[in-house]
């Protein structure tokens, strides 16, 4: 099934790669053996491949997005990237403030990180795309939302770190589930920044 690449996001390991389906369905594209991809992966941004892939069947919900690459041709590119998400593939977009990431189900930390938690309640899918109706400034590794500098998310993206102005096109991800080891706390998916259009 033919797929756009959509994001292209820093790993530990390798990078994760984002796409969509043909019929909006977005997925994350893990090798055959279920691990990320390499850093040197051919998969960029803006390219049409067509793959044929398994889906994971061992997921941790909202990262249902997880497929395995059995094989992928490259049939192209897209000419431009914003309109084919919006106007071809029809994708859903949280608008306005910054509390509308994940269906609202986004909490903040006193340091000022976003994330989700079973106790807050959890989103269908693990990624999806934002338009901010205030321009996103890069600060510290971060991104804040206009004036309201007690909120940032983590940039995770490889594209290069600018601000963003509002009404840009957003993709918003939630990075895996995770806590500290030596701190008595519920784990968490903290909101990343994961590439804009």
């Amino acid at each position: 099934m033919e797929a756009v690449i959509i994001s292209k996001t820093k790993m530990n390991k390798g990078c994760c790669v984002g796409a969509i389906l043909s019929n909006g369905e977005g997925i994350r594209l893990l090798d055959s053996d279920g691990h990320n991809q390499p850093s040197n992966t051919s998969y960029q941004v803006g390219q049409i491949w067509d793959l044929t892939f398994t889906y994971r069947t061992e997921i941790t919900e909202p990262h249902n997005e997880d497929v395995l690459v059995i094989n992928s041709t490259f049939k192209g590119n897209v000419a431009n990237l914003q309109d084919y998400l919006e106007k071809k593939l029809k994708v859903k977009i949280w608008k306005g403030t910054h509390n509308n990431l994940f269906d609202n189900k986004i909490r903040w930390t006193n340091n000022g990180s976003g994330y989700i938690s079973v106790r807050t309640g959890l989103p269908e899918h693990s990624v999806g795309f934002y338009i901010s109706d205030t321009d996103i400034t890069f600060e510290d590794n971060h991104y804040v939302f206009g004036s309201d500098t007690s909120k940032k998310i983590a940039s995770v993206t490889l594209q290069t770190q600018v601000d963003i102005p509002a009404g840009t096109l957003i993709r918003v991800s939630l990075a895996r589930w995770w806590k500290p080891e030596d701190v008595d706390m519920e784990e968490r998916c903290y909101v990343q920044l994961s590439g804009w259009y």
